[in-house]
């Protein structure tokens, strides 16, 4: 189990400044693995210029950031890369689920 939500705000901008962008055919993927005990979410898309990258997080990371501290302080780790042509963000965290916001009966 995740948050809820969790991926939107990656998503929503991969669409914003990936696919809104773009004249042409663009690849957007969504990943999900298990490692061990750790889980990691990677969203991927190509986008035209990686040099118009002058990136800075908005709101919607601030709050992705806030949740993982919030679900998992000190145990998730969160990566933005801009190459060439692709902006990469991926979230490994603990497989075992959010450990402060368990069902208890």
């Amino acid at each position: 189990k995740i948050p809820a939500l969790l991926l939107q705000p990656i998503i929503e901008n991969a669409i914003k400044h990936g696919v809104a962008k773009a004249p042409d055919f663009v690849r957007l993927e969504l990943l999900a693995e298990a490692q061990g005990q750790r889980l990691r979410l990677e969203v991927s898309n190509t986008v035209q210029d990686a040099s118009d990258s002058a990136w800075a997080p908005g709101n919607g990371f601030r709050i992705l950031m806030e949740t993982l501290e919030l679900y998992y302080p000190d145990k998730y780790q969160l990566k933005f890369d801009f190459s060439d042509n692709e902006a990469v963000v991926a979230i490994t965290m603990p497989l075992d689920g959010a450990p402060r916001f368990q069902h208890v009966e």
